[in-house]
């Protein structure tokens, strides 16, 4: 016999016990087809993502390309000085892995994790945005401290005033965006070992994706700092605490759950005496952040202390809590690129 006629012989056996037992074949087709429906959502949502952040991208990239264009000028005059060639240089390297390297390649790392089945690529590719998204907020937060005249001794707009808000607003709207698109889908795969809580899904979802979030804030401030000459093993001895974290808790340990509270604490504390650095946007937003991470988990350790879910614990309401937070923050940048450009020179 051969393979065709084995195959055959196989479904002629089985198809006697699948007439009598139709509940079996029903309940698999069931299955096929909402993981099919569920995987063909997950590419639907992630391709519209990932055209929000390519626009949001390109948008961004021109415009601080314009921006950038005079800096790489007087960058070049400097450079002929032998005594300030290596500092124009060093700085034209710093510039173009802040401004374009570090953050052009979270972003496409996270459009092609959004796109994976697995859910630690989904939580790892929302992290990712959530914590670009904070960044692109303490950047705003930063020009709307900074902000300076805005009107030149001609009587012409500054155009750094302009470009630079217009091209942080994108961004922050390319990211909020796809975020908005996602939505909790992929969360909840369909998938055997994926991560399923008994209780609180959404609540442990949200923790693990702010967590990492937080660690991608702190990181990139470590490699802002380091790129400066400073080093600051705080930095970095927290981004690995909230990783390790992270990790606990997407394996669904106590000590994961706990880990998380004791590092958030220890942003509040190390933020609060200053010890995270002198920016005062940057020590309210890991202050904020940290200090929602740890409010959001109150009824999983009621649960704990009882010993039992209490009913409604699953409420509805949770699952518009990122979307109330993403929409606030979109419309947060659109008043504060307003503020920045149109106010009181």
């Amino acid at each position: 016999m051969n393979e065709h006629d084995d195959l055959q012989a196989l479904i002629d056996a089985a198809t006697p016990a699948l007439a009598v037992n139709a509940e079996v074949a029903r309940a698999g087709a069931d299955r096929f087809e909402a993981h099919a429906h569920w995987e063909h959502g997950l590419r639907r949502r992630a391709a519209t993502a990932r055209r929000i952040l390519l626009v949001g991208g390109a948008v961004y990239v021109v415009l601080m390309a314009i921006l950038s264009a005079e800096f790489f000028q007087q960058a070049q005059v400097a450079a002929q000085k032998p005594s300030t060639h290596f500092d124009a240089w060093r700085l034209v390297l710093l510039e173009t892995v802040i401004v374009f390297v570090i953050p052009l390649s979270l972003a496409t790392i996270a459009a092609w994790l959004v796109g994976r089945r697995g859910f630690a690529a989904q939580v790892t590719g929302r992290a990712m945005l959530w914590g670009l998204t904070l960044l692109v907020g303490l950047v705003e937060l930063v020009l709307l401290q900074m902000a300076g005249p805005r009107v030149t001794a001609s009587g012409t707009t500054s155009l750094p005033a302009v470009i630079l808000p217009a091209a942080i607003l994108f961004a922050s709207l390319a990211f909020v965006g796809a975020l908005l698109v996602l939505g909790n889908h992929g969360l909840r795969s369909p998938e055997r070992g994926a991560f399923r809580p008994v209780a609180f899904s959404r609540l442990l979802s949200l923790s693990l994706v702010l967590g990492l979030a937080d660690a991608v804030v702190i990181g990139a401030v470590f490699a802002f700092v380091l790129a400066v000459g400073d080093f600051q093993p705080i930095l970095l001895g927290l981004c690995a605490l909230l990783c390790a974290s992270a990790y606990g808790l997407f394996r669904l340990r106590t000590w994961g759950l706990a880990a998380m509270a004791l590092s958030n604490l220890a942003e509040i504390v190390l933020a609060s005496r200053g010890l995270l650095g002198d920016i005062l946007p940057l020590i309210g937003l890991l202050m904020v952040t940290a200090a929602v991470q740890l409010v959001l988990p109150v009824p999983v350790y009621g649960a704990m202390f009882r010993g039992h879910v209490a009913e409604g614990a699953q409420a509805r309401w949770m699952r518009h809590i990122p979307t109330v937070v993403l929409v606030s923050v979109g419309l947060g940048a659109v008043l504060q690129f307003v503020w920045i450009v149109a106010g009181r020179p």
